[in-house]
Order: structure tokens, then sequence, then C-alpha cells
């Protein structure tokens, strides 16, 4: 007969599943809604349970999938409230988040989250009702695990106000310590109050922790500028003009996405401006975010063939080569004269060592149009390190030669 290990092995993996659905700050993605859930099943042992037994697990698997969805219902709206704001939709935010967080009678679902009663708070301060945030966040009891979005808010409002001792306090410790260093936006505004200060010097540590911990959020923008301007500050000229660039080609990436997202709210089932979002993403260097972006472009439109190039490179960058090779498939079995895709399938197959299969791809397009071409130069190296592994020295040569002589100038 079985012990209650069974049982237990379920509440267990409960918690871890509660705790990644809890922890995920972005949308969720089917990817993401399954690593929190795990397995389907486990093997059944050999000696099969009593009815009891059976019944006990039933309840419990019951309540694990309670919590669970309860959890991932939170997690969407966190990530729904966010990304309002990140687009500017106040109002909208307001609308969504203020019941969301009221005390009630009833209360509101996220009334005792932290990280939900902050963005409301935020919400309230953009739309000039700074005195409402504020009673907002004195009123708030919230789960312990939640408060630090509370203190964060806080010191986000303290700067508003241009109360940069009392943002300090809120942030940074007497011996220069951060209160709550495993928060990006601790860093972020710890390093712009003390810019603010006129301490440029000691900003930068903080602001290129920030820009460690969180490399694609908005506020990297500004990281990066005031990053420029301490370099100009040490008259470092050759890294201010870096940073400052890399500010500006962020801004530009940035707006895009916003006006990308918009249209793609506006328009959910129009391919293009999901498809201009996923290479919005790539512009950023954000591979996650254009692969989710992508992904869903193709669910939603199968044969919009463009799109999985795209996806196939998104893939291959977030260091996905199967995924990689699957979705750059995907594309040729749509538009076979897709030779870009043909040629980073060869490429990718080659370094997955499945070297009949890139072969295959790459011998075809040294039969098509694009073979000598310096656009197609790729296909010559691909082969020269197929050819390199597969113990055939002289043709790697010769290819290998062709492809310097294109203009390419990577090693074999």
């Amino acid at each position: 007969m079985r012990t209650h290990a069974t049982h237990r092995t379920i509440l267990a993996r409960t918690a871890t599943r509660v705790a990644l659905v809890a922890a995920l700050a972005g949308p969720l993605t089917a990817e993401a809604v399954t690593a929190a859930a795990g397995p389907a099943q486990e093997p059944a042992p050999e000696d099969a349970p009593t009815t009891e037994e059976s019944t006990d697990d039933s309840v419990a698997g019951a309540a694990a999938n309670a919590a669970l969805e309860l959890q991932m219902e939170r997690a969407t709206r966190l990530a729904e409230l966010a990304s309002l704001l990140d687009l500017g939709l106040v109002s909208d935010a307001l609308e969504l988040g203020l019941p969301l967080v009221a005390a009630g009678p009833p209360p509101g679902p996220l009334v005792d989250d932290g990280r939900a009663i902050a963005l409301v708070a935020r919400a309230l301060d953009d739309a000039g009702r700074g005195d409402e945030a504020r009673d907002l966040l004195i009123a708030a009891n919230v789960i312990p695990a939640t408060g630090p979005w509370i203190e964060l808010e806080w010191a986000r409002l303290d700067l508003v106000q241009d109360e940069l001792d009392s943002a300090l306090r809120r942030l940074v410790r007497e011996d220069g310590t951060l209160r709550l260093p495993d928060f990006p936006q601790a860093w972020m505004l710890t390093g712009r109050a003390l810019a603010r200060r006129g301490s440029l010097g000691a900003a930068a540590r903080y602001l290129n922790g920030y820009l460690e911990r969180a490399p694609y959020a908005p506020d990297t923008v500004s990281a990066l500028h005031i990053l420029h301007l301490e370099a100009l500050q040490r008259r470092d000229a050759e890294a201010a003009t870096a940073l400052l660039a890399e500010s500006e080609r962020r801004r530009r990436a940035f707006e895009l996405i916003r006006a990308r997202s918009l249209q793609v709210r506006a328009n959910p089932k129009d391919a293009l401006p999901r498809y201009g979002l996923g290479l919005a993403y790539l512009e950023l260097g954000d591979t996650r975010a254009a692969t989710a972006a992508l992904e869903e472009l193709v669910e939603l439109q199968p044969d919009f063939a463009r799109a999985y190039f795209q996806l196939g490179e998104a893939r291959r960058l977030s260091g996905d080569r199967e995924g990689a090779v699957l979705a750059f498939g995907e594309g040729l079995a749509r538009d076979p004269d897709d030779h870009k895709c043909r040629l980073n399938r060869g490429l990718v197959l080659g370094q997955l060592a499945r070297y009949d299969e890139a072969l295959t791809d790459l011998e075809f397009l040294l039969r098509s149009d694009v073979a000598g071409t310096a656009e197609y130069a790729g296909i010559y190296l691909g082969l020269a390190r197929v050819y390199d592994r597969t113990e055939r020295p002289e043709a790697a040569d010769q290819a290998y030669a062709k492809y310097r002589e294109l203009g390419g100038d990577q090693p074999r």
C-alpha cells in the first residue's frame, strides 16, 4: 500500500508551479504555462492506490489546479496592467486597475498585491492624481513578499517630487548597499536620484547594475543617456559617443515597439503590425520577446510566409537551434524559393552536426541564381565548415576561398 507521499508530492509540485507563475513579470505564453505546469502525469507505481488514496489525490489535484489557475489569473492581470502603462494608456490602466485593488466591500482580487497597488498608484500619479496615489500606498496592506513594490513606488514618487534624500533613504543603506538589490528598478531609481544630485560617478555603478539586470527594459534609454553624461564628465569622448548612440537606437526601437503594440491592440488579427513588432524586438535585441510576437503571428496567420524566417532567426539568436530549423522549414514549405530560409537552415543544421541535411540545403543553393553573390557568401562558409567536419579538406579550402573572395571575413 502506498503512503501519503503522493499527496505530498502533489502539494509540493503545486507550490513550485504557483511560485513560477506568480514570478512571471511579462505576458503569459504557452511555453511559460507549460513549464509552470510541469509534466502532464507521472508513471503509475506498481502497487496501485486504494480507493481512499485515489480520492485524497483527486482532492489534492483539484486544489492544486485551482491554486494554479488563481495565480495565473493574477499574473495575467498584472501583466495587462503593466502593459497598459508602458503603452501610455493611463485611463485604460485605471479602469482595469482600480477595481482590482479596491478595498471594498467587496475587496478587489489584488487588494493584497503590492505590485498591483504600485502600478495603480503610478497610473494615478501619471493622471495627475498624486494625492490619491499616496493615499493608496498609505492604506496598502499587502502580502509581505510583494511589499518591496510599494517601497519602490514610494521612492519613485519621491523622485517625481524632487525629494532626493527621501528617495535615497528608501533605496540605499548607510553603507551604500541597496535595500532591494534583487529588484532591477531599485538600481535604476538609485542611479537616477544620485545623478540628479550631481553625483554622476556614483550613479554609474547603479545604472550599470540596472543594465545588467534589465537589459531590454524601456528605462535603459534613460540609463544609457545618464551614463553618456558621466562619460563626458570623465572626458571619455569615445565612450560618451557610443553610449549616446546606443541610447538613441533604443529610443527609436521602443518608439516603434509602442507604435506596433498599439496597432496590434487596435487590430489584433492584422498580420503586419505583429510582424513589425517582432522585427522591432529583434532590432532591440530582445530575442525572447521577438520569438513570442512572431509565434503569435504564425499561430494567427500560419500562411504569412515572411514571418518564418524572422521567427527562425529569433529562435537561433535565443539559442534554440532545433526550433530555428523547424521555423525555417515551415517558411520553405510555404515558399520553396525563400533562399534566406534555406541558407540559414543549412547553416544551423551544420551547427547541429546534421551534415547530410546541411549539404542538401547548401548544395541546392549552389545551383540557384544566388550562388556567387556577396549577399549569399554564407553558402560557401557553411560548405567549408561542413566539409571540414566530414574530412573533405580540399573541398573545404576551395569553398572557404570563394567565401573570402566574396568579401566574407568570418573564421572557418
